[in-house]
């Protein structure tokens, strides 16, 4: 909680931040077509990152990468 921007609601323990979905709905033209297109995600705050020129060198023995 030290380095987010979020804000702790009164009602939750401390350090318990609820997950609210964001949704984006855009519109996309092609011609004379316009399909509307929705977007849902849930805002995650990564628990540890690096770039990948810090990684260099390193031994790392799991990763995930999400592209």
């Amino acid at each position: 909680m030290n380095r987010t921007k979020a804000v702790q609601p009164e009602s939750l323990d401390k350090d318990v931040l609820p997950l609210v979905p964001l949704e984006r709905t855009f519109t996309i033209a092609h011609g004379r077509e316009h399909k509307s297109i929705t977007r849902r995600q849930l805002p995650i705050t990564p628990a540890y990152a690096f770039t990948d020129y810090r990684s260099q060198g390193q031994t790392i023995s799991h990763i995930i990468i999400d592209i």
